[in-house]
This record gives C-alpha cells, structure tokens and sequence, in this order.
C-alpha cells in the first residue's frame, strides 16, 4: 500500500473496532484523542538511561514507521534523547522495504555496515541485515502483552551482531561508558 501516516491507518482500525464493538457514544475528539495515544507512549524503562549512554559514542535515531510528527511527540513527552528522527515516512516506504532503510543511511551519509539497526523485532533486524546494515537485537518478553512474554524467546547469539537484554546493556556491550 502507498505509505500513509500511522494516524491515518490507525484511525481507520480504530473505526473498524468501533463499529465492530458497536460503541457510537464517543465524540469525534474523544475518539480524536484516543486514536493518538501512541503520541503518549511511555518509554520502556531502560530506554532513556541506555540512550544516554548509546549517545555518548554514537549518533542515536530511530528508524520507525511511525511518523515524524508522533515520533517528536513521543521523544518530548517522555524525554527520549534521540539526536534526530529518521522516520520511514521521509523515504514514503514502510519497513520492511529496503527503501526505508536505505534512505535512512543515505540521510546519515553513511554506508549500511557503518549503521547498526537495533530492534525487539526479528523481521525488522533481519530485512535491514538484508539492506546491508548490522544488527543488535533487544530482547523485550513482554513486548506483545505480558501474557505472551513466556512466548519471546532470547535468540542465539550468534543471530544478531549484538543480542542484549535491554538499551542499558546493548550500550555496555558496545563500550559505551556511564554518562557523566
């Protein structure tokens, strides 16, 4: 499908699940607000602390189908350090698309083995290997609900160029000192 941003495709879910809940009380700002709730997201709890550090060394942005505008929402309210947002929306290709990786590379001026794609992800880290770029995996169990977290399992190290439990411990074991 021709890229379009998240709220668009989330707001028609969004319509799909009332109408199939048959819920017709909310007003369109209720649902408005509702509909942009990933603009709230909390950060995992390791993620501002492991970015930190990642920063100190590298240059940190993500690389999300999420567009610009709820991507910038997203680091202000929870006070996430990326140092820019490369959102899949500036090559108009959602991941997995090589597309939107490469754009994201070419904006960086970089070359794909000079950028690592950190994911909770497997398709993701393996469609941007694909691209040419490294890998590091972060291990999140409860990513898909907490009562799927016992059906995440850890991959073998040697899937990934780095597989860590958390953004804190990828930083560790990419050198990336404590934040002074």
């Amino acid at each position: 499908m021709p890229w379009r941003n998240l709220d668009a495709l989330h707001r028609e879910s969004l319509e799909r699940l009332l109408d199939r809940f048959d819920v017709d009380e909310l007003t369109d700002g209720e649902t408005e607000h509702l509909n942009r709730v990933w603009h709230r997201l909390d950060p995992w709890p390791d993620a501002v602390p492991g970015l930190n550090r990642l920063r100190s060394d590298f240059l940190v942005a993500p690389l999300s189908n999420g567009h610009v505008r709820l991507l910038t929402n997203m680091a202000k309210r929870a006070g996430i350090p990326w140092d820019l947002i490369l959102s899949a929306e500036l090559s108009g290709h959602y991941k997995p698309d090589e597309e939107a990786y490469l754009t994201a590379v070419d904006l960086l001026d970089l070359r794909p083995e000079e950028v690592v794609m950190v994911a909770a992800h497997e398709r993701d880290l393996e469609a941007s290997r694909e691209a040419g770029l490294r890998t590091a995996y972060v291990h999140r169990p409860s990513e898909w609900g907490p009562e799927r977290a016992d059906e995440v399992e850890r991959p073998d190290e040697s899937a990934y160029d780095v597989v860590a439990e958390d953004v804190v411990d990828l930083a560790e074991r990419l050198g990336s000192g404590p934040v002074a």
